[in-house]
């Protein structure tokens, strides 16, 4: 009997993996199709159609492939077939006759269409080329259309622009349009400006990688058309190369009265972390997000985030248990749970309440704005043992169950109350939104009483909460027993009277409150201009929008450039007073460490010693 011969492990055949696999069915499919392109439109169309009905193609991919000659005649008259089940067609950085662009304005299936970087002739002017992208952009079915890094301005060619414009102002279908890279110019901003008002319906474009001057006049006009559109919600821009500060704050003047708009980049560009651009970079940040905030509670559905992917996080809040679940926050040593707009039944709350309420627990923020619930109160109930959070955001936060939605009731802002008495370690508190804190007076009685209990939170937003003057001398008398430096009022039914004339003169003697947000109504009124010009040698505040946000401002208006001036002064004190209290604190907490105390006792005794009121402090 003949014995089987065993191969060597050295000899065996690696199982290729199931990435490599894919790869390389996509490319044989690809090679697959050009071999098809090449053999001429006659026999091309009736085997694409086969293919493509047998396999279920919708989405084609011929990037960075040579479609001249046959392919393009092929590809074109594939495209104009009534049976083209095409429904997105990528060919960037393609080697393109127009003869192909042609076929995609007569296609009436194609949604989806990507020309980034395609090399069209070289041999035609960039007037052929803009004319054959007219019969494009109106086509009736493309609702995405990239174009990034196609030239549509060449030297002389503002007609053909015109046309696109035109063309671009007439399809009302188009949600989507790429023009990063187009060599666009501010001769060209005009006719742009034109179609999108004339448009009305675009969601996202980009600008990107052009060489537009803020400055020039016509910038001017073409950015208060931008802004007044209130179809976008995501737009790029080219970043400035000087004066950031400016463009800043034109950019924030503009946001003031835009509520679509959420993504600005390069602002908040999605998957990068933001960069400190400038002081009001963060306030245009904070205004984009308050426009997302905005539109999902106008949805009436705060957890409708069509611009973001569900999150990765929240599947998995679903899916495991919750000691599986715990285990997974631990081992990936991740401390932030963004769970924005989340949809959360009683088993997710209780994996939540579960994770939050360790003793280990290493979560040190926990967004839920715009989150609905199907009950809250066993987090609320373990969450009065956490040791870890720095960051809570229940902005817009709701209960939903079969008598309806509902935001957080008292006895939920009881139990943020007990927590904020309880947590040493809490940092910034988000309740924006929440219209019964303001209808509620024993309830925001309580949370003001237990802010100054509170001997770490510097940051709170109560915006948009329905509170009434009434309370402003609730929160004057808890600030005086508490460090806070951020306090968000924004959005508030607040005038001017005796209330608020009491709690801007009780700022005077509060030396730790460092940024104060105001409705803008109240901040327009001359009788607060006044109030804050007779106190302004006694204000401790570094900044105070619209204030602190104006640049330089004329001669008749001399109050508010008093009080501008003052605001600065304080931001330079401040600085300096960081500086100092940093030094002072690090010597102090070696001098107590030779007396070999514990840590946690060290840096408790040193911030008791000496009154430190920097946000950035960290020892």
């Amino acid at each position: 009997m003949e014995k089987t011969s065993v191969p060597k492990r050295s000899e065996l055949k690696p199982h290729p993996r199931r990435h490599d696999v894919a790869a390389l069915s996509a490319g044989r499919f690809t090679a697959r199709i050009l071999w098809t392109l090449g053999q001429g439109p006659d026999k091309a169309v009736a085997a694409l159609l086969k293919l493509f009905e047998h396999d279920k193609v919708t989405c084609l991919d011929l990037r960075g492939q040579r479609l001249n000659g046959q392919r393009g005649m092929a590809l074109r008259a594939l495209l104009e077939h009534a049976s083209c089940p095409l429904r997105e067609l990528d060919l960037s950085g393609s080697a393109l006759p127009l003869t192909v662009l042609r076929g995609v304005a007569e296609n009436e299936t194609l949604t989806a269409l990507k020309l980034a970087n395609a090399r069209l002739p070289a041999n035609l002017m960039t007037y052929f080329h803009v004319n054959a992208l007219v019969d494009v952009v109106a086509s009736k079915s493309l609702t995405h259309l990239d174009l990034r890094g196609v030239d549509l301005v060449g030297v002389r060619e503002s007609a053909a622009f015109a046309k696109f414009c035109s063309a671009l102002g007439q399809n009302k279908n188009l949600e989507w349009l790429e023009l990063g890279g187009t060599c666009l110019g501010n001769e060209q901003l005009g006719h742009l400006a034109a179609a999108l008002k004339a448009h009305g319906q675009l969601k996202y474009l980009g600008l990107g990688d052009n060489d537009l001057c803020w400055s020039d006049a016509r910038a001017d006009g073409f950015m208060n058309a931008l802004f007044a559109n209130q179809s976008l919600t995501h737009l790029v821009l080219p970043c400035p190369e000087t004066m950031q500060d400016d463009f800043d704050s034109r950019i924030l003047r503009m946001l003031e009265k835009n509520t679509t708009l959420t993504v600005l980049e390069p602002y908040n560009t999605p998957g990068r972390p933001p960069q400190a651009c400038s002081s009001r970079a963060h306030d245009v940040r904070v205004k984009l997000e308050q426009n997302r905030f905005d539109q999902n509670r106008l949805r009436g559905d705060a957890c409708d985030l069509s611009i973001r992917p569900p999150s990765p996080m929240m599947k998995c809040l679903h899916e495991m248990t919750p000691d599986a679940f715990d285990a997974l926050l631990r081992s990936q040593c991740i401390t932030r749970l963004l769970l924005q707009g989340a949809q959360l039944d009683e088993e997710d709350v209780e994996t939540l309440a579960h994770v939050i309420g360790q003793t280990r627990c290493q979560v040190r923020e926990l967004d839920l704005t715009g989150a609905t619930f199907a009950t809250m109160g066993a987090l609320f109930e373990q969450m009065q043992h956490n040791t870890s959070l720095r960051r809570l955001c229940l902005g817009g936060v709701d209960v939903v169950n079969e008598r309806g939605r509902f935001p957080l009731q008292a006895h939920h802002i009881g139990a943020i109350a007990r927590f904020l008495t309880r947590t040493r370690t809490l940092h910034t508190l988000t309740l924006s939104g929440q219209g019964t804190l303001g209808a509620n007076a024993a309830a925001f009685d309580g949370l003001m009483e237990a802010l100054g209990r509170n001997v770490s939170l510097k940051c709170l937003d109560i915006g948009a909460t329905l509170l009434p003057g009434t309370h402003l001398t609730l929160i004057s008398s808890a600030l005086r027993w508490h460090a806070l430096e951020y306090l968000n009022l924004d959005s508030n039914p607040l005038c001017w009277g005796p209330e608020l004339k009491a709690f801007l003169k009780g700022l005077a003697q509060n030396e730790s409150l460092l940024k104060l947000v105001l409705p803008r109504a109240v901040c327009g009124s001359d009788e607060l201009v006044a109030c804050l010009w007779n106190m302004k040698d006694t204000l401790h505040l570094c900044h105070l929008p619209p204030f602190s946000d104006e640049a330089s401002l004329p001669h008749r208006q001399t109050k508010r450039g008093a009080i501008r001036k003052q605001l600065l002064d304080n931001q330079r004190r401040q600085a300096e007073k960081v500086e100092a209290d940093q030094w002072r604190v690090k010597t102090l907490v070696v001098a107590l460490e030779e007396r070999n105390l514990p840590r946690d006792v060290t840096v408790d005794t040193a911030r008791k010693l000496i009154q430190v009121t920097s946000a950035n402090m960290r020892i």
